[in-house]
């Protein structure tokens, strides 16, 4: 699902050389096992306004729209919330589902509350403090953990202290979502990491987790990532390391 985006210089979500302008969608993936209704990553809270100037966000990229369309849901509905990590433009839609769970890895929590200089242009403390979303509804996550059979997180450190990737079981094989261990298909095919990094040897040990564990990825901030996508996203060469 996508909600919302922008245009911007390559180097705002990689580290190469300026002077390409691209298209930055916040994207968000929704997934169901029959049973459990689950959004992972819920983009920014006010996408024309927070940070982003350049952004937009159309009427039928607003959560509300787009999950119908998408998946047949209310926001009622959906009953568990994952954030890759708690920068503005992967968690600013959370307060929309009055009755999910929040899962996150409990070492960024931590670090988003206490966020250094650099970090305070990507946090917004608002999207994620107690009057938005009570303390009672997250779950905090220590490492790797199965939140439901064929539903995975695993601890991905390096483009925040407590960035985590989510692994899902589909019939294509499985399907990684490494919020901003990845940004694009241009970070992975060049081994370049992204903009936002607050420790380069963890991020590339990351980048390699993602690679290890994945068949097919949906980048978070990819241009070829489309609304409505079920199948055929990006495939991770196998074996990877040749």
């Amino acid at each position: 699902m996508i909600l919302g985006g922008g245009t911007v210089d390559i180097t705002a979500i990689s580290r190469t050389a300026f002077g390409t302008t691209v298209h930055v969608p916040y994207v968000s993936l929704a997934a169901t096992d029959g049973t459990h209704k689950v959004v992972i990553d819920t983009g920014a809270r006010e996408v024309d306004v927070v940070k982003k100037p350049h952004a937009h966000r159309w009427p039928e990229e607003e959560m509300e729209n787009v999950l119908r369309a998408c998946m047949g849901w209310s926001l009622e509905d959906v009953d568990t919330v994952i954030n890759t990590h708690l920068h503005y433009d992967h968690c600013g839609g959370n307060f929309f589902f009055p009755n999910a769970s929040f899962y996150v890895q409990r070492r960024e929590w931590e670090a988003a509350w206490n966020h250094s200089p650099y970090e305070a242009a990507y946090y917004d403390c608002g999207d994620f403090c107690k009057t938005r979303i009570p303390y009672s509804r997250w779950h905090f996550v220590d490492g790797e953990e199965e939140i439901f059979p064929g539903l995975r997180v695993m601890l991905a450190p390096g483009h925040t202290h407590g960035s985590q990737i989510v692994l899902l079981d589909t019939r294509e094989g499985d399907l990684c979502f490494p919020g901003d261990t990845f940004t694009c298909a241009f970070n992975l095919e060049h081994n370049i990491q992204p903009f936002i990094v607050v420790d380069d040897r963890r991020l590339f040990q990351s980048m390699d987790l993602v690679r290890q564990v994945a068949q097919r990825i949906v980048f978070s901030h990819d241009d070829q990532i489309k609304t409505g996508m079920r199948s055929g996203f990006y495939e991770v060469p196998d074996p990877w390391y040749t």
